[in-house]
């Protein structure tokens, strides 16, 4: 009986004199992956927080607008919205605009993408392409939180304009014709997106034989969005707002 207890005090022994040898290493090895499982932790929080922003939509549009981007990250998914629905919100407007349906094929690539403006802020956006025909091409950054569009663009032949708006007649100067065509089609689109009233207004136009610029107001009350609209005359025409 005494062998028998000395053989299990030996043994226990040995199992205790392994495991102090093996334990710091182990612990060691735990403690690693903890702080690594911590550190991508604050990693994903950051990048939430970057999302989860809390700038309002004339804050986001004078980003767009007025800054820089630092950088532009692609990623998989939005949050709020998706590949389709980002489409969607394009076909609404683009229809409302020029008075055509845009088909899905249109859709040359739609990316959901970070946009960090050099410490002003960050938000997340979706970046939409579409080809218009054969004359003309669409730009698109809208807002992954509301929907909006932040900013546009369009390009093609200055010399084409009935292939982008199929009831310009000429009757009228193209610029005053385009300004407020997309003077309607953003008030709409942003009284939808916002569920406001708000009215618009084309402010400051300057127009010369190569360039045509004016700011879009969208207001009401205490409430107000000012969207640059630039028409380029040259063969490669760009209508930017």
């Amino acid at each position: 009986m005494k062998q028998k207890r000395l053989l299990r005090f030996f043994a226990l022994l040995l199992a205790a004199a392994l495991l102090g040898w093996l334990l710091p290493s182990a612990v060691f090895r735990i403690g690693d992956s903890l702080e690594e499982g911590k550190t991508s932790e604050v990693q994903i929080k950051q990048i939430d927080l970057s999302f989860q922003s809390d700038l309002d939509t004339a804050s986001r549009l004078r980003l767009v607008h007025g800054s820089v981007v630092d950088n532009a990250t692609p990623l998989e998914r939005g949050i709020y919205l998706q590949q389709q629905d980002a489409e969607d919100i394009s076909a609404r407007f683009l229809r409302e605009l020029t008075g055509e349906r845009i088909p899905a094929e249109a859709y040359a690539d739609t990316t959901p993408m970070l946009f960090n403006f050099s410490g002003e802020g960050t938000i997340l956006v979706w970046v939409v392409h579409a080809d218009l025909g054969e004359e003309w091409f669409w730009e698109a950054i809208i807002d992954d939180q509301t929907g909006i569009i932040l900013r546009c663009s369009f390009q093609g032949g200055a010399w084409n304009w009935p292939a982008l708006f199929p009831d310009y007649d000429g009757e009228v100067p193209v610029e005053e014709y385009v300004s407020s065509r997309l003077s309607d089609a953003l008030r709409s689109h942003y009284n939808q997106r916002l569920g406001t009233a708000l009215r618009s207004d084309v402010q400051q136009a300057v127009n010369n034989y190569f360039e045509y610029s004016a700011e879009l107001v969208l207001s009401q009350e205490q409430e107000e969005y000012r969207i640059p609209l630039v028409i380029s005359f040259d063969p490669s025409a760009i209508l930017l707002n």
